[in-house]
């Protein structure tokens, strides 16, 4: 029997099915099974528990250390900025101190000449109050905010002021004193107003508010709590004591940092509101007082008119009573009515004969004395405290600065060995 071509070696007869050829084989036959994990599938397949272990480690470890890293830099700046609002607060202090320090020299030579008999060498307080403006203008300059180069032109203008004041002491000269008296007013002591304002300007621009920054810390802390959780649920172990242990280093170090930069920012808007604004008017007062006080001796000399000196010398008044109302430690202390026993002596100054000036001069000073000295200790105690205050709490951040390092690196060895141990079991 004949073999069909293509398939020799099947049977082929009556009552046999016909053989399918080798190209239909492959047409028909049966298809390959498919995978029961497809790519989708296999993408969408939950991570495993090692996996899920190692990616939390990794986040909660480096957000310890960005914290421990960034913590500090922001902690410095802190430090920084509590330090250059001091100064500039300490330059402002110091510069309108300055400013009365040279009305009371000008005040204190006008009353020597008025009192000093022809011959006589006149009394030298004019030169202690200008040594004293110098000094405290020198200390001002080493502050340097906002420029140093600004103070170049003041110190000279202090310096000539200072050469022309002692000129007219020792000549004894009104002429001498009255151009002294004019380059105080039209030049020196508005350099020094000049200068006071970019002060205050840069008084209220430095700022050591980072309050921000207790967010920042807190950012590890809301890590960890939630890598604990997943933690408890796929350990099946809710207690992981190396994440408990960075948990508390985390809470412990944000009250400290919240602490600081809180007490920083409440530090500096004392200094900027009530600490200047007091400061501000006891040095408004004692300016006041030493123009006031300079004016008189200038209409009495002749160097200014009655009438002029008159206005002059109530505006003057006005503004130290205003400044004094400010202060609430004057009035207990009988600074107001100091203040009034200078006006009536004034009138009765302005109203005397010649013959009675000198008994009336001496009796002038007295309020006026002791005005002075009251406000300069005022001004001094006033600098200190605020300094005081601010210096301890730069001191503060600064000792903080390597305890939230140390804190933080703490907390991130203690939570990657937390995550460590159950990794390990699961890989």
């Amino acid at each position: 029997m004949t073999q069909p071509p293509g398939n020799p070696t099947r049977p082929f007869g009556p009552g046999m099915p016909p053989a399918q050829t080798t190209q239909g084989n492959k047409r028909q036959g049966v298809a390959p099974a498919r995978s029961s994990s497809t790519p989708e599938a296999r993408e969408r397949r939950p991570m495993t528990t090692s996996r899920v272990l190692a990616l939390w480690r990794l986040v909660v470890v480096l957000s310890c250390l960005a914290v421990a890293v960034i913590g500090p830099l922001v902690l410095n700046e802190n430090r920084a900025s509590l330090e250059r609002v001091n100064s500039a607060a300490q330059q402002v202090l110091l510069l309108k101190s300055v400013r009365g320090d040279l009305l009371a020299a000008e005040a204190s030579g006008t009353h020597a000449l008025l009192i000093t008999a022809p011959g006589q060498e006149p009394d030298r307080q004019f030169a202690e109050d200008l040594a004293t403006a110098s000094e405290k203008f020198t200390r001002a300059a080493t502050l340097s905010p906002p420029d140093a180069e600004s103070m170049a032109p003041v110190g000279a203008s202090l310096t000539r002021y200072a050469a022309e004041l002692s000129r007219a002491m020792a000549t004894g000269s009104t002429t001498a004193m009255g151009q002294a008296s004019d380059f105080l007013q039209g030049d020196l002591l508005v350099q020094l107003d000049v200068l006071i304002s970019d002060n205050l300007v840069w008084l209220e621009v430095s700022t050591a508010d980072q309050r921000w920054l207790s967010a920042l810390v807190a950012m590890p802390i809301v890590l960890i709590l939630i890598a604990s959780v997943v933690a408890a649920r796929r350990t099946r172990r809710v207690l992981n004591l190396g994440l408990v242990i960075a948990l508390a280093i985390s809470v412990s170090i944000l009250v400290l940092v919240t602490q600081l930069v809180t007490t920083s920012a409440q530090s500096v808007s004392v200094v900027q509101t009530s600490g200047v604004t007091e400061a501000t008017s006891v040095a408004g007062a004692y300016a006041a007082v030493t123009e006031a006080k300079a004016i008189e001796g200038r209409v009495l000399l002749g160097v200014t008119p009655a009438q002029a000196g008159g206005a002059a010398y109530s505006a003057a008044v006005d503004a130290a009573g205003q400044a004094l109302a400010q202060l609430p430690a004057a009035q207990p202390s009988g600074m107001v009515d100091q203040l009034g026993a200078m006006v009536s002596t004034h009138d009765q100054l302005m109203a005397a004969p010649t013959a009675q000036l000198p008994e009336l001069l001496t009796a002038a000073q007295q309020p006026y004395e002791a005005l002075v000295e009251w406000l300069a200790q005022q001004s001094s105690q006033i600098g200190s405290n605020l300094d005081q205050q601010l210096t301890d709490h730069a001191k503060t951040v600064q000792n903080a600065i390597g305890l939230v390092a140390a804190g933080m690196v703490a907390a991130a060895l203690a939570a990657g060995i937390g995550l460590s141990q159950p990794l390990r079991r699961y890989q």
